[in-house]
């Protein structure tokens, strides 16, 4: 196992912890996989943390959801925290734009191992 990957699931071990700290007494609801899911993003390559992006809402159907020209063709993709973030409009529109990386952990990218397990919507199933 490379020494970055060895730091990104550490990072995230300590994430997941601190989430479910702050959660209190909702922590019973809240499904492992929310945090603990990793995926390829769909423009870079990049493997990202579904916590750390906005992996949820832009995977799942959204009538009211406007892509940047820079994104256009990802339309219900996959994308880490640099490639896409959401802002809101005036009116009731959710506008998926170019984000920056959230620096949990070191970008890097799936070895040719992780990329023989990438299943549904980018999701490493390691």
């Amino acid at each position: 196992m490379r020494i970055s990957t060895i730091k990104r699931n550490n990072s995230i071990h300590l994430m997941y912890k601190n989430i479910m700290n702050d959660l209190g007494q909702l922590r019973t609801v809240v499904s492992k996989s929310y945090i603990y899911n990793l995926f390829v993003c769909s423009k870079c390559g990049c493997i990202d943390n579904t916590a750390t992006s906005c992996y949820w809402a832009l995977v799942r159907p959204c009538k009211n959801r406007v892509y940047d020209e820079s994104l256009k063709g990802y339309e219900g993709k996959p994308l880490c925290s640099e490639c896409a973030a959401i802002e809101y409009s005036k009116g009731d529109e959710l506008v998926v734009v170019p984000g920056t990386w959230h620096g949990n952990f070191k970008k890097e990218w799936p070895t040719e191992e992780e990329k023989k397990h990438i299943g549904k919507n980018g999701i490493l199933n390691m």
